[in-house]
């Protein structure tokens, strides 16, 4: 949260919109908790706070199952665990890029756009952030979701099984003022669809949150 404040006051801007996918999504929310003079609103997709929460757990469990073909369906009916956290640690271990793929997204060709975001960025996911969150306790902003006063939108894909709707929207559906958007045709990533952000003033009760869709429904 630190490193976030400290970039905001690196551009030298007094305040930002945040918008965070899956953790960074939680951690969106973290960071307009704990400095909410410098946030302005917050979009978040498919927002995580705690990576074992047995919802997502056992929702991926369920979709990496069902999407597997092949050798890696295969190799996954032989693991064997002793809960189902580590089922799902060791099933993340043998599955393939193709899996991913159908595990994440719906459309064929918002997997490859999005495979080729990722190798134009240059970026590689290795995985260390998650194994960092994992090892910290979870973040207490969800019982301090109340607390938050600054406009905020909640977004999930119909077909997310990464992250399933049912984890927090409890959680969120006591937040004032929030909104809730779901995506009928869409799964998780975001860099399929083109965002757009617009507040209503300062001290507006009721700022606006658009979105625009790039992608076709």
């Amino acid at each position: 949260m630190d490193d976030v404040a400290a970039l905001i006051d690196w551009l030298d801007v007094p305040e930002v919109d945040l918008l965070g996918y899956s953790i960074g999504g939680g951690l969106a929310l973290d960071v307009a908790r704990a400095y909410p003079a410098r946030i302005r609103c917050v979009v978040a997709q498919a927002p995580v706070f705690d990576l074992h929460d047995p919802a997502i757990v056992e929702s991926q469990l369920t979709g990496l199952t069902r999407v597997a073909q092949g050798d890696v369906a295969a190799a996954i009916r032989q693991l064997s665990a002793p809960t189902s956290a580590k089922l799902l640690e060791a099933i993340w271990a043998v599955v393939d890029e193709a899996t991913v793929d159908r595990f994440l997204f719906q459309h064929p060709q918002h997997a490859r756009r999005n495979r080729a975001g990722w190798i134009d960025s240059g970026l590689v996911n290795t995985g260390a952030l998650a194994a960092t969150l994992k090892r910290q306790a979870p973040s207490d902003t969800p019982a301090h979701l109340s607390d938050l006063r600054l406009p905020i939108l909640v977004v999930w894909g119909r077909h997310d099984q990464n992250v399933p709707r049912t984890s927090c929207e409890p959680t969120f559906a006591l937040l004032t003022p929030c909104r809730f958007l779901t995506l009928p045709s869409s799964c998780e990533p975001p860099w399929s669809m083109r965002w757009s952000l617009s507040s209503g003033g300062a001290g507006h009760p009721a700022a606006r949150l658009q979105l625009h869709r790039s992608c076709s429904e």
